[in-house]
């Protein structure tokens, strides 16, 4: 299976990353974080920490954040 992944969510709290990442899982999607804080990355692209899951879990991803009230 090839993994189209996207962004759903974009933060600077690595702890509020990975309870939506926990939370996501513990329903079923598979999530990963992408922490762009890290020196790895160019300062131009913002120093966030993106949560990514594949495309077609986007829909269940989104609606599960927003049953939790999950901003």
């Amino acid at each position: 299976m090839e993994n189209n992944w996207i962004k759903i969510h974009s933060t600077r709290n690595p702890l509020q990353a990975e309870v939506l990442k926990g939370m996501l899982e513990a329903n079923g999607v598979m999530a990963v974080i992408i922490n762009k804080q890290s020196s790895s990355f160019n300062l131009a692209l913002n120093g966030n920490i993106e949560v990514m899951v594949n495309a077609e879990d986007e829909d269940t991803a989104k609606s599960l954040m927003e049953a939790e009230s999950f901003e």
